[in-house]
């Protein structure tokens, strides 16, 4: 039995591909741009309209392009199941991961994870700050003194320097998304 559902679920170019892994010149290609161009013709459509047209398609075609059709719902379902064990084999890695981060935090405490950006964003900040002044004041320095040896204070460098903070603390209230900047 040939299940409009299945053929309309998988798309005309997903048909065609299915169709032309027989071959190109075979009649389960042929029959599946067949079934493709029906698809694309009733795209849009109620889904009552669309499984009507496909089953029309169907029901013009030889046996032979029925056998044809059967072998490429076949395909399709193995692409399916291929799909879904893809999936939960994803679902389980990411359980897996979820696992670990929590034996992390159980060996290691709560706080760990959570003060750790935090202090690489204070770390960041104090870094940009004191390299900053410093440079500030050496170049300072060297235009009292008149030597010309310091180059100015450059805003990328010590906006690099910053970045981490500028990510953690400063961007994160200053474009309105975290929950201590929204009033």
């Amino acid at each position: 039995m040939i299940d409009p559902i299945t053929l309309l679920t998988a798309g005309p170019t997903v048909l065609r591909a299915v169709g032309s892994l027989f071959g190109s010149d075979s009649t389960a290609a042929q029959v599946a741009g067949k079934i493709a161009d029906v698809a694309d013709a009733v795209a849009g459509k109620p889904p009552a309209q669309q499984r009507a047209a496909v089953n029309d398609a169907v029901a013009q075609l030889s046996p032979a392009e029925r056998e044809a059709l059967g072998q490429i719902q076949v395909r399709l379902a193995e692409i399916e199941a291929e799909r879904e064990a893809r999936r939960l084999q994803h679902d389980e890695t990411l359980a897996g991961q979820v696992a670990a981060t929590a034996q992390a935090e159980q060996q290691y405490g709560t706080t760990y994870a959570k003060d750790t950006r935090p202090m690489l964003a204070r770390r960041s900040g104090l870094t940009g700050l004191v390299v900053g002044g410093l440079w500030t004041v050496a170049y300072l320095a060297d235009l009292a003194l008149g030597t010309g040896r310091v180059p100015p204070p450059d805003a990328v460098t010590i906006s690099a320097l910053m970045g981490m903070a500028y990510a953690y603390m400063g961007m994160r209230t200053a474009d309105r998304f975290s929950a201590r900047g929204k009033s």
